[in-house]
């Protein structure tokens, strides 16, 4: 790893991303829908309710489990963004609907793990996805398109969130 001075921030590289100390989100733990990606790659995205961001996050070998499978759970789900439709109404409330049979669900809660910064979480769905995997005993990148629905704290479970925001 190194690093470097820029903008009053400290700025390093290492495998699988750049890292600054403005943001601290970048390195620690992140929950999929309770799943452990072990850290987020690149910028914590801001976000605006009803907008379509990139979130890119790095599973490797860590106490959470083995990262291969949590990994694949992740895009196995995202396989399925495909059949998402997302509209923002008139007076700004986001919308979606998941067009599958599949057992699966792409309404998901992203949320920062530990207690190093308090990050906000969101509700949001997955409308695509990117696999970045170079060495995947080392560990596993993916990218997932998320449509934002609401903050985290603005609900307390899915079937709060599917009420309001689902078609």
């Amino acid at each position: 790893m190194t690093g470097f001075q820029y903008g009053g921030a400290t700025w390093g590289t290492e495998e699988g991303g750049v890292w600054s100390s403005d943001h601290e989100a970048l390195r620690q733990e992140w929950e999929i829908d309770g799943i452990i990606a072990d850290r987020l790659v690149g910028p914590y995205p801001p976000v605006t309710i009803g907008e379509e961001v990139p979130w890119s996050f790095k599973f490797r070998p860590s106490t959470h489990g083995d990262h291969i499978e949590r990994y694949l759970e992740i895009r196995e789900r995202a396989k399925w963004s495909h059949a998402v439709v997302t509209d923002l109404l008139l007076d700004g409330t986001p919308k979606y609907k998941e067009q599958h049979n599949q057992d699966i669900d792409l309404l998901v809660s992203l949320e920062a793990g530990g207690q190093t910064v308090a990050v906000e979480g969101i509700w949001g769905v997955i409308t695509g996805y990117e696999e970045q995997t170079t060495y995947p005993q080392k560990s596993q990148t993916v990218t997932l398109q998320v449509f934002k629905l609401a903050d985290l704290d603005e609900y307390e479970s899915k079937e709060e969130v599917r009420e309001v925001h689902e078609i």
